[in-house]
């Protein structure tokens, strides 16, 4: 039994922070790996003595270390400034290309609480699953890091750098075409990656579209990113007590998140994460967020709604529905969803449903385009056009405070787009 399964019947407690005002399917088939359910001893011990950020007095100090950057070849200046660098020669023996990651602690972080998690516990996370001190990172969808310094209110997180990449947000908004197939693989290595985090109690808190980075070509593996959120979320001090974390703003920044996570209680955050990879399949499959996490609308109910408007595959919804409860405890647990018979189906099993109601119109349509002489023809393209205005007039009424389209939040975040 993994951890997370255990999570129901074990004590929960409450984490520390000093912000007390953050209350606020052809016929080919995916062979799961069966998940480890136990974890090396060795692994624990590093993982408790990874240290955090190493102390830097200025950028010369970087240099004379062997690490240097170059202002005047940024790879990226939003969200983060991305730069080409230079690591020592004996720790880049693969004549890897790297990049340094500059954070600031003063605008990059909104909230008290998750810049002191980050220096406190996210960067000992990132130096242990990203391979600190190892030629590659514990898991294959997690970048390589090779070190992390602090200069005054600056992070600088040297790695190696993902080229010709993209990230899923960036891949729905710009159109680019994949197969059902080719998102339940991206799935399946997302869902062993967190079994990966959660057998050493850690959970991510930022699945979501813009963190995961997809090559362009077959000769990479996709990427997960976001760990600068990531937290302990199992006590081993204290008899393996769950570290449960306060509550988030609604926020569309958040809309991975579930109920439990806005209410004036604590969440367990590995439970949120099996949300948020129900709400990360539901944007795959149909192009569409599920929920708007700001709507009064419960989320039992905007999930009904979805389900009814958007024609999920019955598979998938299956899945989805396990998934999706309000009441964390009762959340399928991650392995539970690794053995789904999503993940065996023949992709034809999975393809998205063609809402038939749209079928019927797209060939009344092309019926009267083939006789656009005809004056009954005409006649009757009229009153097909006249009952689509009206049903998108009605339709805007009715949904204007929840639309849930990938394109109606764009705007809402283009800020969070590449953010890794």
């Amino acid at each position: 039994m993994s951890l997370l399964e255990e999570s129901s019947s074990t004590t929960t407690k409450s984490a520390n922070s000093n912000n007390q005002d953050d209350k606020s399917e052809k016929s080919e088939s995916i062979s799961i790996v069966k998940p480890k359910d136990t974890i090396d001893e060795n692994d624990l011990i590093e993982l408790e003595s990874q240290s955090t950020a190493n102390i830097c007095a200025d950028e010369t100090n970087l240099e004379q270390q062997g690490y240097r950057f170059y202002r005047q070849k940024p790879v990226s200046l939003s969200p983060f400034c991305l730069y080409r660098a230079e690591i020592p020669s004996s720790l880049n023996q693969q004549n890897q290309s790297i990049v340094c990651k500059i954070i600031s602690l003063d605008t990059d972080f909104i909230r008290t609480r998750e810049k002191e998690n980050f220096l406190a516990n996210s960067i000992r996370i990132i130096r242990f699953v990203c391979g600190y001190n190892r030629s590659e990172a514990r898991h294959k969808m997690f970048i390589h890091v090779y070190e992390i310094f602090k200069i005054d209110t600056k992070i600088y997180i040297f790695m190696e750098e993902r080229t010709a990449s993209h990230t899923i947000l960036h891949m729905i908004k710009h159109h680019t075409k994949f197969t059902q197939s080719e998102g339940r693989k991206w799935i399946q290595l997302i869902c062993d990656a967190i079994r990966f985090l959660h057998l050493h109690g850690i959970a991510h808190r930022s699945i979501k579209l813009e963190m995961i980075l997809i090559p362009t070509t077959n000769s990479q593996e996709p990427k997960l990113f976001g760990l600068n959120r990531s937290v302990f979320y199992i006590d081993r001090i204290n008899s393996n007590q769950i570290i449960q974390q306060k509550r988030e703003i609604r926020s569309f920044n958040n809309y991975h998140l579930p109920p439990e996570s806005f209410r004036d209680t604590y969440y367990n955050p590995a439970l949120a994460d099996i949300w948020s990879i129900g709400v990360l399949l539901v944007a795959i499959h149909t192009k569409r967020y599920v929920f708007n996490v700001k709507s009064k609308i419960d989320f039992n109910q905007q999930w009904k709604k979805f389900v009814k408007k958007h024609k999920i595959n019955p598979i998938i919804a299956n899945l989805l529905d396990g998934i999706f409860l309000n009441n964390p405890c009762e959340r399928s647990t991650l392995k539970s969803i690794m053995e789904h018979e999503y993940f065996h189906v023949p992709e034809d099993r999975i393809e998205a449903v063609v809402d038939q109601n749209v079928s019927n119109e797209k060939r009344s349509l092309n019926s009267v385009n083939d006789n656009t002489n005809n004056p009954k023809s005409m006649e009757m393209k009229q009153s097909i056009e006249f009952s689509k205005s009206k049903l998108h007039q009605q339709r805007s009424a009715n949904e204007s405070n929840t639309d849930t389209s990938l394109k109606s939040q764009i705007i809402n975040l283009d800020k969070d787009d590449a953010k890794r």
